[in-house]
């Protein structure tokens, strides 16, 4: 550890865990397809992803992301030489709001801090429920 290296206080970082490192993740996931018709299928699927807690600043003491679970699915509805599909696509149906990252806000200034958790943080964050509709032509 050399002083003029490490975060905005000074924390010897040496030996400690990486931020976004949980100890436990996992993924589980189905799909279910069949013909409707001759010339139409569908397709529906469903997956679940969860993350044990994280920290998500570079601090001894960092500020951390609970433990949750993302639910994920699809229908599509399409032809059988799938060349048309229209597709009704559900992301983070749950609507978990979850931290990707961590930071002091450069320029801010907090007199007495003397941790960096301390600072005024920005925390990054995935996007919320989506729902996408899409249709696809494959010549």
């Amino acid at each position: 550890f050399n002083q003029g290296e490490g975060n905005p206080t000074r924390e010897n970082l040496k030996g400690e865990e990486l931020r976004n490192n949980a100890e436990l993740t996992g993924y589980i996931g189905t799909t279910y397809d069949f013909g409707i018709t001759d010339m139409l299928r569908m397709s529906i699927s469903g997956d679940a992803r969860y993350s044990d807690d994280y920290g998500v600043t570079d601090t001894l003491n960092p500020i951390t992301q609970d433990s949750f679970w993302l639910l994920d699915a699809s229908i599509s509805l399409y032809t059988a030489d799938e060349r048309h599909s229209f597709n009704v696509i559900g992301r983070n149906l749950s609507d978990k709001y979850y931290a990707v990252s961590g930071q002091s806000i450069p320029g801010r200034i907090s007199p007495g801090a003397t941790s960096q958790n301390q600072l005024d943080q920005g925390i990054n964050t995935q996007l919320g429920r989506s729902i996408l509709l899409q249709y696809r032509f494959t010549y």
